[in-house]
């Protein structure tokens, strides 16, 4: 493995028995599928905890016999690709009938919320969800963002002990921009991932399609503030969203067990999808649970989230069955989740942290963004009101949303983590970010629970730039 690569200690408590999906379902073509996101019908996401072979036999004879009896007309039921290396107790199986079995299993389990395609389930230590599509959290108002060249240049080679890994799941980079602080793995999970890996379309170049260039901008802004620390940072690629922003619920766990292998210290996740208030039921809460919880929390991997923007017309409605239901506040985490940002209100789970945005003057959260005291750990004030976050990639314009929000906080953590190295509790860490005069506290601000990134001052390039485009 590269010298650039510094992994996470690997626990004995969080090893499988190895799981032989072929003798289980006809292989298809493990990691090379390409996805279609606009919708995921009959597809099943299977993670196999801590259970024997055994276990595993008993729960697949099930799973067969019950489609079949559900829709006797079912096709046979394949792998339609493994996560491998990465982590070989994760699979996606695909067949007709197993759109019927979520059904049922949505309808059997009698939680109120209609039945929808994040229907989950959980079997002893085996966690099962249809297949769910994710997206980026939607534009914030217009969003000014093209091309643009990186002229950062690297300061020199850091020292491997210092060093900070830093996955970003999102659309992908733009070529050129970054290429100098992109991760160099000559083993990884998966063959040819050695700085990156495609999981839209898996074996193609992991270049930005989306119209915003939404990956590029949260790793530029990302590695901006990284950089006025330290510069001892890799990055490593993982796009799992296609050009119109959609992902889905296998491919974002696939990456998350890749970038774990790749030796990632700081997850980016500036993406999410609403789910009604009752936790743990349905939309794939319990096997995304599960599954950070045993490849992220058990390793120390930080994951950074976003809170989410304001929900589209009818996003948050159509998950519930009665009008009278619904959050009177569609933007209140305290009423409604989004995932994995509401995960940061898990104590089990104390390595998720949750961003959003502040007015300039940091009095409280923009309008167009979500908040919470329980669940939303920090606010980055934006830089310009009613603007958000300079571009780094585009002098003279802005970006907004918790997605841009986001990459800064993890750009801090990053430039400053070898100071952080070895806290395992999120309050401890956020202290001494605050101790460190990273971040501050302001008490009159109750819509966040824990800090909030202080105010920087701007560079003498973006004054002058402020200057001329206002």
């Amino acid at each position: 493995m590269d010298r650039n690569v510094t992994s996470p200690k690997q626990e004995d408590p969080r090893q499988t028995p190895r799981r032989e999906w072929a003798k289980y379902f006809p292989i298809d073509r493990e990691y090379d599928r390409v996805r279609e996101f606009k919708s995921v019908p009959n597809q099943l996401v299977v993670f196999v905890g801590k259970v024997s072979n055994e276990r595993l036999d008993a729960w697949v004879d099930r799973l067969k016999k019950r489609v079949q009896e559900i829709s006797p007309d079912a096709q046979e039921i394949k792998a339609l690709s493994i996560c491998g290396r990465c982590n070989e107790s994760l699979v996606l199986l695909g067949g007709v009938g197993m759109e019927a079995f979520v059904k049922t299993e949505a309808a059997a389990k009698g939680s109120g919320s209609r039945p929808a395609p994040g229907a989950t389930g959980e079997d002893d230590g085996i966690y099962y969800s249809a297949n769910y599509v994710v997206d980026v959290p939607p534009k914030v108002e217009d969003e000014t963002t093209t091309k643009n060249n990186n002229d950062t240049n690297s300061k020199g080679e850091p020292k491997p002990e210092n060093m900070v890994n830093v996955a970003v799941l999102d659309t992908g980079l733009a070529p050129n921009e970054v290429d100098q602080y992109l991760i160099t793995n000559s083993d990884p999970c998966i063959p040819g991932a050695n700085k990156g890996w495609n999981f839209v379309r898996p074996g193609q170049p992991y270049t930005d399609d989306h119209p915003e260039f939404h990956g590029s901008t949260v790793t530029r802004l990302m590695l901006d503030r990284c950089m006025r620390f330290s510069d001892n940072i890799r990055i490593i690629p993982a796009k799992i969203h296609d050009q119109d922003g959609k992902c889905d619920l296998y491919s974002m766990l696939c990456a998350l067990a890749y970038s774990a292998n790749m030796g990632a210290h700081i997850i980016n996740a500036s993406f999410g999808y609403y789910a009604p208030w009752k936790y743990g039921e349905g939309f794939c809460v319990a096997l995304f649970r599960e599954f950070i919880k045993e490849i992220l929390t058990k390793q120390n991997i930080l994951l950074i989230a976003a809170a989410g923007n304001k929900p589209k017309v009818g996003e948050i409605e159509v998950m519930y069955e009665n009008p009278a239901d619904v959050p009177a506040d569609p933007c209140n985490l305290d009423d409604i989740h989004f995932f994995p940002a509401s995960f940061a209100n898990d104590p089990e789970l104390w390595n998720v942290i949750s961003v959003t945005t502040l007015e300039t003057d940091m009095s409280e959260v923009v309008s167009t963004q979500n908040y919470s005291i329980r669940v939303v750990d920090i606010g980055v004030p934006a830089d310009d009101k009613g603007n958000g976050f300079i571009n780094p990639r585009v002098p003279g314009s802005f970006v907004k949303g918790s997605s841009f929000a986001t990459p800064i906080v993890t750009g801090i953590i990053a430039g400053n983590y070898p100071k952080l190295k070895g806290i395992t509790d999120k309050e401890k860490l956020i202290e001494r970010l605050i101790k460190l005069g990273l971040m501050r506290r302001k008490n009159s601000t109750a819509d966040i629970r824990y800090a909030i990134a202080a105010k920087r001052k701007r560079t003498l390039l973006e004054i002058i730039l402020s200057w001329f485009f206002g």
